[in-house]
């Protein structure tokens, strides 16, 4: 007789319709699972991923890589070496945290400031210029969409390997060919520095040579110039010494033009009373004349008188007529009150004469003193002469020194500009 199976705190007895599903329900949920979890990234068609870019490129040889933006363009054109389920969508931080909020990106993929710089600075270490860093980008997910994140990071991890590296192999290979054409460039540049530096030595040399001439044409001149400067010196001694004589000169004469001014005013004082004199002896003679015909009429009375005429016969009244003339004549030489006689005009006239020949003996000693300046001018002058002479001498020679000096200072400078060009 068989027994019937029972449950627990129950009578009733377990049947083969439950045994078949206990058995059944765990096959069940483990399929379901098989099938959930099997090649998930082919069902992948509808998740969203956002793309936050940070980067601001590097700039290499003047030309800007933008890293981070090629890194972006790759994962949204996709990989032909990944199949790409997800809709990549450019952002930035405050859209995607938004959307990953609410459930619109599945994921964000955010590439950080300096990626550029770091994804390059391998190429710059290559080069032997600086560390290399780790290039590195942000993945984060959904609370409720971990089941996707190696799927997700197996794909970024793919395209961002397959754009850095093409990337970075283009601009290390443009690096090592810049390198070599510089490195040519450089060679080339010593080539012809090394020509240079022959040719600056051998003008170093031809500028030592030229300097040693320069140094012993500026000793010459040199000397030339000390003796151009001795002979300024006595040119300019003389020089003094004809100027104190000149100066002496020409105190000498203003001494004969003050004493000659002297004479010819004492001069012109004379000639004014010779003058007056003058005046006075021509009213004399005027007198004189006067008396003269007075004196023939009474001659020619006396005459009369002495031989008689028929209208008046005798000696008295020729006699009488005589008297009279003589006193005309008298009055005529010794003059009267209102006119003055020939005598007063004799006298001013010696007065006259008399200060003519003091103004004429001024006269001469002014004269005298006139030519003893005039004479120490001239042997000033001429002693001034002799010194302007040696002056011109000695500047001359000064002249000559300092062109020598001139040419010696410029060859000197010639050789050093070739000795520092060298």
């Amino acid at each position: 007789m068989t027994t019937p199976i029972e449950r627990a705190r129950t009578t009733r007895p377990v049947t083969w319709l439950t045994i078949g599903g206990v058995l059944v329900l765990p096959a069940v949920i483990g399929g379901v699972l098989v099938a959930a979890l099997n090649s998930p990234t082919e069902r992948l068609d509808n998740m969203s991923a956002a793309i936050v870019n940070l980067d601001e490129g590097v700039e290499i040889d003047g030309q800007l890589a933008p890293l981070g933006r090629q890194l972006a363009a790759g994962l949204v054109e996709g990989s032909d070496d990944v199949d790409s389920n997800i809709d990549w969508v450019v952002s930035n931080e405050s859209d995607a945290t938004d959307g990953v909020s609410d459930g619109t990106y599945q994921a964000v993929v955010t590439i950080p400031e300096g990626f550029s710089e770091a994804a390059m600075s391998s190429a710059d270490a290559l080069q032997g210029e600086g560390d290399p860093d780790v290039a590195t980008i942000d993945v984060s997910t959904a609370d409720d969409a971990r089941i996707f994140d190696s799927a997700i990071m197996q794909q970024v991890s793919s395209i961002a390997a397959d754009t850095m590296g093409a990337t970075l192999s283009e601009a290390t290979l443009e690096n090592v060919f810049v390198s070599f054409g510089d490195m040519g460039s450089q060679l080339g540049e010593a080539a012809d520095g090394a020509t240079e530096l022959a040719d600056g030595a051998s003008s170093a040399e031809d500028g030592a040579a030229e300097l040693g001439d320069g140094a012993g044409e500026l000793g010459d001149g040199i000397v030339q110039l000390g003796d151009g400067i001795g002979q300024l010196a006595d040119g300019a001694s003389s020089a003094e010494d004809g100027a104190l004589e000149l100066a002496g000169g020409t105190a000498a004469l203003a001494d004969g033009a003050y004493a000659l001014s002297d004479g010819a005013v004492q001069l012109s004082g004379g000639a004014t009373q010779l003058a007056g004199g003058l005046r006075q002896v021509d009213d004399g003679l005027g007198g004189l004349s006067e008396g003269a015909g007075q004196v023939a009429d009474g001659v020619s009375a006396f005459d009369d008188g002495l031989n008689g005429t028929d209208d008046q016969p005798g000696l008295a009244s020729g006699a009488t007529s005589l008297a009279d003339a003589i006193a005309q004549l008298t009055e005529a030489v010794q003059g009267s009150g209102d006119q003055p006689g020939l005598a007063d005009g004799a006298a001013q006239v010696a007065d006259g004469v008399g200060a003519l020949d003091d103004g004429a003996s001024e006269l001469a000693d002014g004269a005298g003193q006139v030519a003893d300046g005039v004479h120490g001018l001239g042997n000033g002058a001429a002693e001034l002469s002799d010194g302007a002479t040696r002056l011109a001498d000695g500047a001359t020679g000064l002249s000559g020194g300092a062109s020598q000096l001139a040419d010696g200072v410029t060859q000197l400078g010639t050789g050093a500009s070739e000795l520092s060009g060298g």
